[in-house]
């Protein structure tokens, strides 16, 4: 096995993100869908030491286009809820964002995808 067949079997693939800043900055396409089918996307990034995993707001964008009201940022807490046992936060824009150590990449991919299935599954 090697990495494109990897991508293949798995669905999960990435692509450089153009950013204005020049950050390096990655989409990370998922296998994984919402109710309705729309694919499950994140962005991750190196900040310093840290990696850093994000949605870019995404997340917020499929649950408000699907019916469900999300106006006023009261209504957030039960999304907030959903994620923090996986460490992550939603922040006052709209963003959820994930950190992690940049020796243990892994856990916090693990931790934000979790985070994000936890939220497709509160949608169903």
């Amino acid at each position: 096995m090697n990495c494109d067949h990897f991508t293949t079997l798995t669905g999960m693939r990435c692509e450089p993100v153009p950013t204005r800043d020049g950050s390096a900055v990655i989409a990370v396409m998922t296998p994984f869908t919402f109710a309705d089918g729309d694919g499950i996307e994140m962005f991750a990034e190196q900040v310093g030491g840290q990696f850093r995993l994000f949605d870019e707001g995404l997340t917020l964008l499929h649950l408000h286009s699907v019916g469900i009201r999300l106006g006023d940022r009261r209504r957030w807490q039960p999304l907030r809820k959903a994620v923090q046992p996986h460490g992550v936060t939603l922040t006052d824009d709209g963003v959820l964002e994930g950190w992690a150590p940049l020796a243990e990449p892994g856990v916090g991919f693990a931790r934000f995808t979790s985070a994000l299935l936890s939220l497709a599954a509160w949608e169903r």
